[in-house]
């Protein structure tokens, strides 16, 4: 995947996943999980990885304080 695929399925996926940061403390929050996913982003991008390995990890990273 490249930078412009990565961006444009994170902004996909924000409104998918939005409904489980509602009204969560800024430590658990929406804001968190995205800052989190471009760290995990900037990780990946030193492995060679394919498409269904970024959205793994980009999933992964949005949904990790879901509930």
């Amino acid at each position: 995947m490249n930078q412009c695929d990565i961006n444009q399925y994170v902004k996909y996926m924000i409104p998918k996943i939005n409904k489980y940061y509602i009204h969560r403390d800024e430590s658990h929050g929406l804001e968190h999980v995205i800052n989190v996913t471009n760290n995990a982003i900037t990780i990946a991008n030193t492995y060679d990885l394919n498409e269904l390995e970024y959205k793994i990890i980009i999933l992964s990273s949005l949904l990790h304080d879901a509930y």
